[in-house]
């Protein structure tokens, strides 16, 4: 074998070695790709959980009387107080004093407490028409389930009945305690539902931007394994370019090999030729 037949070799051998080492390699990425894309997966599952679902304990029996409620207490169809969590309370629309003039279009006589329940199902709209010093006001209500606001209506019942055992003794001090007590009761209940919604509209808004975050990455790897194929595609239609560029050089040689005999057959032959025209 001569030399040159050995570089050619090693040269081969080398270039074999260079594109077996790079299709591992894109391999490698495509493996990568596909773990990236199962964890992106993963994430959009956890993102797209229900992480505000929690079970509230309560603590006072409600298993009786309605289903649902406003939170709204009226006398005589006057507003007279409303119960603080409830959906009366939270629309902070409605005021003690205003008067109820209708309930889901019907007019208000001494029916009013069966209008207010409806159908008496949580979740359900009512819409309420008021009036406030000549001025109607029309309010929608989204009935909350009687269970979940059994705790604060049992503290409203306690703290109205001490109240009203104080205005009973003439105890005008206990009685303005108990006002105070449940005027800070209600605003820190206030206060406790805007920051529950804050924090719900701060989760919604993460999982929205993270939703988001992982749709665009998804995208980004769809194109990086695009890329990828591209290049194998690329790499093997190079590959068989340079196989078919190597027949082509090697019959290139052949050729030239079988014209260089030729000729040295001729020149061979002139002078065997002159030689014998010599002699």
């Amino acid at each position: 074998m001569t030399k040159a037949s050995e570089r050619r070799d090693s040269g081969s051998s080398e270039k074999f070695a260079a594109e077996l080492e790079g299709a591992l390699h894109i391999k490698e990425q495509e493996e990568l790709i596909a773990q990236c894309e199962e964890q992106c997966k993963i994430i959009l599952e956890l993102v797209d959980s229900d992480v505000l679902s929690v079970e509230t304990e309560h603590f006072t029996d409600a298993n009786h009387g309605s289903r649902s409620t406003v939170g709204l207490m009226v006398k005589e169809n006057i507003v007279d107080n409303m119960l603080t969590g409830a959906p009366a309370a939270m629309c902070k629309k409605i005021n003690k004093g205003d008067k109820v003039l209708q309930v889901d279009g019907q007019d208000v006589k001494d029916n009013i407490i069966s209008l207010l329940l409806g159908a008496d199902i949580p979740g359900t709209r009512v819409e309420v028409k008021l009036l406030r010093a000549g001025a109607e006001i029309e309010v929608v209500l989204v009935r909350a389930c009687t269970v979940d606001l059994a705790d604060k209506r049992m503290m409203f019942k306690m703290f109205t009945q001490t109240k009203d055992i104080s205005v009973q003794k003439e105890d005008t001090k206990l009685a303005g305690l108990i006002d105070q007590i449940i005027d800070l009761w209600t605003k820190m209940l206030d206060a406790d539902q805007v920051h529950d919604e804050t924090i719900c509209k701060n989760v919604e808004n993460m999982q929205a931007e993270a939703d988001l975050t992982v749709r665009t990455l998804r995208e980004l790897l769809a194109r990086l394994h695009a890329i990828a194929l591209s290049a194998v595609a690329s790499a093997a239609e190079i590959a068989s370019q340079e196989s078919e560029l190597f027949k082509e050089l090697s019959q290139c040689k052949l050729d030239i090999v079988q014209l260089q005999v030729h000729s040295l057959n001729g020149l061979l032959v002139c002078m065997h030729t002159r030689i014998y025209m010599y002699t």
